[in-house]
């Protein structure tokens, strides 16, 4: 048994659980109308969807339609005929007619049936887009975003700017005091130095004899 809740008929697209049919074809002049079962044509088509994919009887078609009710050989026929005019199946390729069994169905089963309900009842005009429009920027004005000034990218960018102007520093300071540092290194030591205990150096400049205290960084000339 078949459990289908929207299947297309050739043309139209039917929620099994309504008399209505919708037009698929956009194209056609009569998109926008749309067809309404009887309640025979709706038990009809239900009990040959409930019988997919099995070829139901014609007994069997008159018990589920009619019930235990008394009716002619020529209703059955007349209920598969309008609702072939109501399907616009002229090649009979939808109600099909099995010689000497009965009749089945031939549908294709819609996996949703948002797009088949909702795309062929609405007229094709410019609405939908506008619309839609409003609700995507609605949804990404509610999106989150990430501000620069949020206070860890405050800080973030404090922290790059202090270790930029502390490098500058230093390479500054390094460049002030190469020429300082190239003298030291390429000096001359005195010829006449004599180094003594606890620290004290005692040397000759300009022929004065001084003494030079490490310790204290001191430098004595009489």
């Amino acid at each position: 048994m078949a459990n289908f809740s929207t299947v297309v008929l050739g043309r139209f697209s039917w929620d099994v659980n309504s008399r209505e049919l919708y037009r698929l074809d956009k194209n056609d002049e009569h998109y926008a109308k749309k067809c309404v079962l009887t309640p025979k044509q709706h038990q009809l088509l239900t009990c040959l969807i409930d019988a997919y994919p099995s070829t139901l009887k014609k007994e069997q078609i008159i018990e589920k339609v009619w019930g235990s009710k008394h009716i002619s050989q020529e209703s059955l026929p007349q209920l598969i005929n309008r609702t072939r005019q109501s399907l616009e199946d002229g090649n009979k390729s939808i109600l099909v007619n099995e010689p000497g069994i009965g009749y089945s169905l031939n549908f294709t089963p819609v996996v949703s049936d948002r797009t088949t309900k909702t795309a062929p009842c609405m007229p094709d005009n410019d609405d939908t887009s506008t619309s839609t429009q409003p609700m995507m920027e609605s949804q990404l004005s509610n999106a989150p975003s990430v501000s620069i000034r949020h206070p860890l990218w405050c800080a973030l960018l404090g922290c790059l700017f202090f270790g930029l102007i502390l490098n500058l520093w230093k390479l500054t300071t390094a460049i002030y005091y190469q020429q300082d540092f190239l003298d030291v290194l390429n000096a001359k030591p005195y010829p006449e130095m004599t180094k003594g205990q606890d620290g004290i150096i005692h040397l000759t400049i300009d022929n004065h004899e001084c003494t030079y205290y490490k310790t204290q960084l001191l430098l004595q000339c009489p």
